[in-house]
């Protein structure tokens, strides 16, 4: 699970890192997935499953757990935008008869783009090539957007419900995840550990058990098993 985090730069200085940053967000996301809200019990809890994160995870924890402390801090200094989006979203949808393949890419690496100021919440660039069979004839068709957005398949999903998906992010962030009354505002925490949630409710949603998305998040807070799977489940 580590590898999908070699993209975020470490932030703090090489003689203050006692704890390893890939397995602090590692564990975040897990104990996020598992309930909780805060730091300190996200430290909590994750020095109860020390043993289990080195059996299950494979982290060496060469250190142990991090405090509360520890984990803000390295959630202040990430930067948002080293959450890199990957460009491998492909759909083949037909409507009414009519086949379509839509390619789906997002660049978020726009600090290039010297207008980036004139549009508040900037933070990717996203283009659509669509190809559509009609009447014998492919068509060929290439759009592009500026978003907010920075994850590729919410913004595939935004495009193709007309901003429809956002609404329903948000209550599932809301109500599941209690965003709206999260304290973790300081710095760059705020929009860092929004990142961190969107992760597990993508986790949690993807794993195909039939089960709402609260209960699936409450077995994973009292069945390491059940979490383990949900997490082998995307690796």
């Amino acid at each position: 699970m580590l590898k999908f985090f070699e993209s975020i730069t470490e932030p703090r200085q090489p003689w203050k890192t006692d704890y390893n940053l890939h397995e602090i967000v590692v564990m975040t996301i897990c104990e996020v997935m598992s309930g909780c809200e805060i730091w300190e019990e996200i430290t909590d809890f994750s020095k109860v499953k020390a043993d289990w994160f080195r059996e299950k995870l494979g982290l060496a924890l060469e250190n142990g757990v991090a405090s509360h402390d520890t984990f803000q801090r390295v959630f202040q200094l990430i930067k948002p935008d080293t959450h890199t989006a990957k460009d491998k979203t492909v759909t083949k949808e037909k409507d009414h008869g009519r086949g379509e393949i839509r390619e789906y890419y997002l660049v978020t690496d726009i600090d290039w783009l010297w207008q980036k100021a004139d549009w508040e919440c900037l933070a990717a660039i996203g283009m659509v090539k669509s190809r559509t069979l009609r009447n014998g004839k492919i068509c060929e068709e290439t759009r592009y957007f500026i978003t907010s957005l920075t994850d590729i398949e919410t913004f595939a999903k935004a495009v193709r419900a007309h901003w429809g998906i956002e609404n329903s992010l948000h209550w599932c962030l809301d109500v599941i995840f209690n965003e709206d009354a999260n304290r973790t505002r300081k710095d760059n925490s705020a929009q860092n550990f929004s990142v961190i949630r969107r992760i597990a409710l993508n986790i949690l949603k993807k794993f195909p058990v039939k089960m709402s998305l609260n209960r699936k998040r409450r077995k994973c807070h009292y069945d390491p098993d059940f979490m383990a799977d949900v997490l082998f489940s995307v690796v």
